[in-house]
């Protein structure tokens, strides 16, 4: 197992510290399982597996510390990635601008519950609680993984999706305790007669010559008076309990019909392709907006095969998988500083990114969405784009680098070429892009893509013969940079 897991995750489990956790108990339990099977074979009693279990682990947690000592001064272990560090401080905070610009990790508002977990809202909450009741080893992980599922999805949205089997379980819990309290409402008899008739057999049992109850025994029945008082007047009240039993069923019945209804609601929204989107047009009908599919499908029947594409990482994936195209970066590019050059080229005036856009890509692919009325477009995810080209590139300031409140952009972002393409014929007093041709434009000009003018040939036929990397012409602009340093303060 340890032979082919070094070549596929290195030293991960064993550098990361997030990962030493799961390390430590993964080795916890084979410590734990080979001294059972050392003590069954010596046929040990119970203290003495205990005993061997104790110099086990004791040998074994002083040789971890003598190891770590000793890596530790050649700064063996990392620091929490970013993304840990997201779950429990200010997702803009986590130090690393490539993961504070991704938009799931942001902390869950409170609609998305409503959204996704509708009535279990207010069903879950109860019977989580209601799980105290009578402990048990199931109640108590259902209890701490509901606790920790719901801080965790309330720190980053992408993690709400922890907190379904929790809500699940305990909301069913919930009703199970109302359906359990219905049966024995209306499986119950007068009370009443039952309670002369436990009394009358007190009585019979008293004369017939029971042996007379010690004084600790009566002091027993008499602390125990209000209680027993309390659950004979609950069990007179058949009439009552069979009342709030039905007002319960009902209230649950049609909590359960809403959310029947609600899922139904919300499924085609959630099952819809992701690049194609349901609206409504002026007259109310409903209409797909297919713009993205569109952009797509022109780079796949109108450029090469060989073309390449730059566009943020956010839409690689599709440009690879619907369009055919190679693109710049995608959600699985991890080397920050790459996307920190694709964010330079984005964000830099037209000349600068020009001067390295030429050498690495044929295409510029853009989404200009608020001319739709949707406001998640690159001009909204510039900023971020700013701030993961600073962390590596002196040159770009990202304080200077924004959209006042009333909607004016600073000089830097008015000179940038992503707001000269995003605007150019769209806002007249937009600049006419000098290096760039604008080659298409969707329907509802969603998306648009611009031929990269004066292409280096040279450096496409270099990627051609040596595959990944950079050519030479942008070795003097990957100079100026600077290896990104995570910042590890909280």
């Amino acid at each position: 197992v340890f032979g082919p897991a070094r070549y596929l995750v290195g030293w991960q489990p064993f550098q990361s510290l997030e990962q030493l956790g799961p390390t430590v108990v993964f080795f916890g339990l084979l410590i734990w399982q080979a001294t059972a099977y050392i003590a069954r074979q010596r046929k040990m009693n119970t203290m003495g597996l205990m005993k061997l279990r104790a110099q086990v682990i004791v040998a074994s947690v002083l040789l971890a510390a003598v190891v770590a000592f000793a890596v530790l001064p050649a700064g063996f272990f990392g620091p929490l990635s970013a993304r840990v560090r997201g779950l429990f401080v200010k997702h803009t905070k986590t130090g690393n601008p490539l993961v504070d610009s991704v938009a799931e990790h942001q902390a869950t508002p409170s609609r998305v519950y409503w959204a996704y977990f509708h009535v279990v809202c207010f069903l879950g909450p109860p019977g989580c609680l209601a799980m105290l009741y009578k402990l048990q080893d199931a109640k108590i992980f259902v209890i701490l993984y509901a606790l920790v599922a719901y801080y965790f999805s309330g720190k980053m949205i992408r993690l709400v999706l922890l907190l379904a089997p929790a809500g699940a379980v305990t909301a069913g819990h919930m009703i199970g305790l109302v359906v359990d309290f219905t049966l024995q409402a209306y499986e119950a008899s007068g009370g009443k007669k039952d309670s002369k008739g436990s009394k009358a057999s007190a009585k019979a049992s008293t004369k017939s010559g029971t042996k007379k109850p010690s004084a600790k025994a009566d002091s027993k029945a008499e602390a125990s008076v209000v209680p027993s008082e309390l659950k004979e007047l609950y069990e007179e009240q058949v009439g009552f309990r069979r009342v709030t039993a039905l007002i319960l069923c009902t209230i649950v019945g049609f909590c359960m019909w809403r959310l029947t209804t609600h899922a139904f609601a919300i499924a085609p929204s959630l099952s819809e392709p992701q690049i194609m989107l349901r609206g409504k047009g002026r007259d109310g009908r409903p209409v797909i907006i297919d713009d993205f599919r569109e952009a797509y499908w022109w780079l796949r029947d109108n450029t090469p095969e060989d073309a390449r594409v730059m566009a943020w990482w956010d839409y690689g994936y599709q440009i690879n998988g619907v369009a055919n195209r190679t693109s710049i970066a995608d959600g699985n590019t991890w080397n920050h500083e790459h996307i920190a050059l694709l964010g330079k080229c984005l964000v830099s005036n037209e000349n600068v990114s020009h001067a390295i856009t030429k050498h690495l890509a044929d295409y510029v692919l853009i989404w200009t969405t608020r001319f739709a009325g949707m406001y998640s477009d690159d001009i909204a995810k510039s900023p971020h784009m700013a701030r993961i080209a600073g962390s590596v590139y002196p040159d770009i300031k990202p304080a200077e680098f924004y959209v006042s409140r009333e909607g004016t952009p600073s000089k830097m972002m008015q000179e940038s070429v992503l707001w000269r393409l995003h605007h150019w014929k769209l806002d007249p007093k937009a600049e006419k892009p000098l290096h760039f041709e604008e080659a298409y434009t969707t329907r509802n000009r969603m998306v648009r893509i611009y031929k990269v003018l004066d292409v280096d040939e040279e450096s496409k036929r270099w990627r051609k013969e040596h595959g990944p990397g950079y050519p030479p012409a942008l070795q003097q602009v990957l100079a100026a940079s600077k290896p990104f340093e995570q910042i590890h303060g909280f």
